[in-house]
């Protein structure tokens, strides 16, 4: 899962977060970058975001079987890393995919 190579990213290596320091930097200014750094990754959500559609009928999702079993590891191992949490959001696809 990609949050799980960006969150071990970040986290192990000082040159991957230089990197994203730098981007962040250019894009929001060095005062906002301090502050989003401060608390690295003590305060930091990795996101999982999922494009589905909703059960029929309702607005529920569902995540498959072996997908929940994938994202309860990926979670742990996150949390191992020192982040805060890990959350599921689901994006709604406008209809199936085939």
């Amino acid at each position: 899962m990609q949050g799980m190579n960006s969150a071990k990213l970040t986290r192990l290596y000082d040159a991957v977060r230089r990197g994203f320091a730098q981007h962040l930097a250019a894009a929001l200014g060095q005062k906002t970058t301090d502050a989003i750094l401060s608390d690295f990754p003590a305060n930091w959500t990795v996101e999982f975001k999922f494009g589905d559609v909703p059960i029929a009928g309702s607005l529920n999702y569902t995540i498959p079987f072996f997908s929940r079993v994938t994202l309860d590891e990926v979670k742990r191992e996150v949390e191992a890393l020192g982040f805060k949490a890990v959350e599921v959001s689901f994006i709604k696809l406008s209809s199936p995919p085939l």
